[in-house]
């Protein structure tokens, strides 16, 4: 699993354990503070756990390194325990699912999260998910992110 600790009470960056007892999130925290994606690098600035919420996020397959970057305003946890869920679904519209199974035989355990940013407003989170996406270089085929998706939408001129 991901190299993870408690949320620390001061703010340092990184994803922390939420601390919560029945949480199926924080096994697969990782707490690393720079995400390093095939064209770019991007550092993690803040302290985010499982309970985290307007995040821009990092999954990452422990097996290979390709990166998915996503964004929700609910709970970080909540969101990756869909992406989790849609692989042993086999759901292929999820592209993490699709990717999941096709370099680690469907194991949803080889997935790890991160926090990069706050963004509070929906339409600015998805701009900076596009963003980030962009300069990290996580389309498929170097990275799990499909071309032509909803995040699109949200850069100028698209």
């Amino acid at each position: 699993m991901a190299t993870t600790t408690s949320l620390p009470t001061e703010e340092l960056p990184g994803t922390f354990r939420c601390g919560r007892l029945r949480c199926k999130t924080c096994d697969f925290v990782d707490n690393q503070t720079t995400v390093v994606g095939p064209m770019g690098n991007y550092d993690v600035k803040h302290s985010y756990s499982c309970t985290s919420t307007d995040v821009v996020y990092a999954l990452t397959c422990m097996n290979c390194d390709a990166l998915y970057i996503g964004e929700t305003g609910r709970m970080l946890g909540t969101r990756f325990r869909e992406h989790v869920n849609s692989v042993k679904r086999k759901d292929f519209r999820c592209e993490v699912a699709v990717h999941m199974h096709e370099c680690c035989n469907g194991d949803s355990n080889l997935l790890s999260v991160r926090g990069l940013c706050t963004v509070h407003e929906a339409g600015s989170r998805k701009c900076r998910e596009a963003g980030l996406i962009m300069n990290l270089g996580t389309l498929i085929p170097f990275g799990m992110n499909k071309e032509k998706t909803s995040w699109q939408r949200a850069l100028p001129n698209a």
